[in-house]
């Protein structure tokens, strides 16, 4: 039996489908969110690396860096309780293998506004000055997802929002009487206006089995280890940039860091509309869109 009546359903329960639900309730009458797993922001948006960007991580595209930096203090201020403040990031630029120099990545930051400064001198003889330029203190601070699911839940219990978990939305169809209809997993049904995919990876997946065309994504299958860090970087993050090199940052949810690199953190690859390779086994594994 279909429940009608919905002004709008957004299919997906990470921070964008919990966003996007609030801010649709502020003007629609009835606002369900829909995610399959039991609790909300348990997928992507916890199995990451944690970092609020504040725009340094692009220096080759100025539209992205200029983005982050105008989201970067609209994060800080809408979910204060879920940032982790009390920590010193570092950026390093690599001599060799690296799209940036030291020079050109100050001149970028400066053109962005993004405040950054040397490292201090005992930071910056952690580094092998064969292989660093320089070593640049900026400000980059991280999430607990933990908190920050917390704090969407309040948002969307007083926004009103209808959140129903365990709840697996299969495919949308047109409804016989106008509008969309969300089937559900296990034969349920809801009818609405208004329909948003916020899957994530789970967005071809969806569109496919509504008979809806593909987005053209790429997909990787990556893996992000969880390690314990020697005493000097336990509340720092370092990035070395920007080529074929890694990043630790701290991980609040498990009190650990994440040790990310850009070549071996991504496993195999695919297309929309190609099988995805078996998983071999041992950990498990993150499919993230790029």
């Amino acid at each position: 039996m279909a429940a009608k009546g919905s002004s709008a359903i957004v299919v997906g329960g990470g921070f964008f489908g919990a966003s996007v639900a609030v801010h649709l309730a502020s003007f629609l009458d009835r606002v369900v969110l829909l995610e399959r797993e039991p609790e909300l922001l348990g997928r992507a948006s916890l199995i990451n690396q944690a970092r609020i960007h504040n725009g340094y991580h692009y220096p080759r595209s100025i539209l992205t860096a200029h983005r982050s930096r105008l989201n970067f203090d609209r994060f800080l201020a809408a979910y204060p309780r879920a940032v982790v403040g009390d920590l010193s990031t570092y950026y390093a630029i690599a001599r060799r293998f690296s799209a940036v120099t030291a020079a050109q990545f100050r001149a970028f930051c400066e053109r962005i506004g993004a405040p950054l400064s040397p490292a201090p001198k005992p930071v910056a003889a952690l580094f092998d000055p064969d292989l660093v330029e320089a070593v640049f203190q900026v400000r980059e601070l991280v999430f607990d997802a933990r908190a920050l699911r917390e704090a969407l839940g309040g948002a969307l219990d007083g926004a009103r929002v209808e959140v129903r978990r365990s709840a697996e939305a299969v495919k949308v169809v047109q409804a016989p009487g106008g509008g969309l209809r969300v089937e559900l997993r296990g034969g349920q049904a809801l009818e609405a206006g208004l329909v948003f995919n916020c899957t994530y990876a789970g967005l071809n997946e969806w569109l496919a089995a509504s008979g809806l065309p593909l987005i053209p994504l790429k997909y990787e299958a990556t893996e992000m280890a969880l390690v314990a860090v020697p005493p000097p970087l336990e509340r720092a993050g370092v990035t070395v940039m920007c080529g074929p090199f890694f990043s630790v940052m701290p991980f609040p949810p498990r009190g650990a860091h994440t040790l990310s690199h850009v070549r071996y953190t991504p496993h195999y690859a695919w297309g929309a509309g190609e099988k995805a390779p078996p998983s071999p086994p041992g950990p498990s594994r993150v499919v993230h869109m790029v």
